[in-house]
């Protein structure tokens, strides 16, 4: 069994974790004894959420995006479809989220084409650009800076309409 001692230049054993010693500390050895045997649990800990994050990094499947793209489309809206659908019926409502779907998928595609044209050749999409940096790439630095802050007001507006559309909800189930 390889030595948790980080002087060896040997990476930390990976344990099983069985019932019986599940949540239960590591034992000190004759060289990791005293203070070190916390940083010794820390640090295959850390290795062992390394090595899960490595396994299931980008294996989000088809399924997963697609849920991630519909709660993305709809937002806090989700709790309000059904009354939606009520008031103003299924077609104006269904021809309204199809738009909004196309509309999104477009913009997605425009987005997807500017990518692939930033930097020196990133049409296999091989080096990881963000949102802002494409602006910043085709029109500046005032360009990055101005979408950085629209982007956070848009996250703080989705996240203060999710908060109002919950405390609405709440004071309804009270009535």
């Amino acid at each position: 069994m390889p030595s948790n001692n980080s002087k060896s230049g040997e990476s930390a054993s990976l344990l099983p974790v069985s019932k019986a010693n599940y949540g239960a500390t590591p034992t000190a050895t004759s060289d990791n004894a005293g203070g070190h045997s916390l940083r010794s649990s820390l640090r295959v800990l850390s290795t062992r959420l390394s090595d899960l994050m490595d396994q299931h990094m980008g294996s989000i499947g088809y399924l997963g995006s697609l849920s991630i793209a519909v709660n993305s489309l709809t937002g806090p809206a989700m709790l309000n479809l059904p009354a939606t659908f009520l008031r103003s019926g299924i077609i104006p409502t269904l021809a309204t989220l199809v738009f909004v779907c196309i509309l999104a998928a477009l913009c997605c595609l425009h987005m997807s084409n500017t990518i692939s044209k930033v930097q020196p050749n990133n049409r296999n999409f091989e080096q990881e650009i963000e949102f802002s940096q494409a602006f910043e790439e085709f029109w500046g630095h005032k360009w990055f800076l101005a979408t950085q802050v629209l982007f956070f007001c848009c996250i703080s507006c989705l996240n203060i309409s999710s908060i109002g559309t919950y405390v609405k909800e709440r004071e309804m189930d009270v009535r």
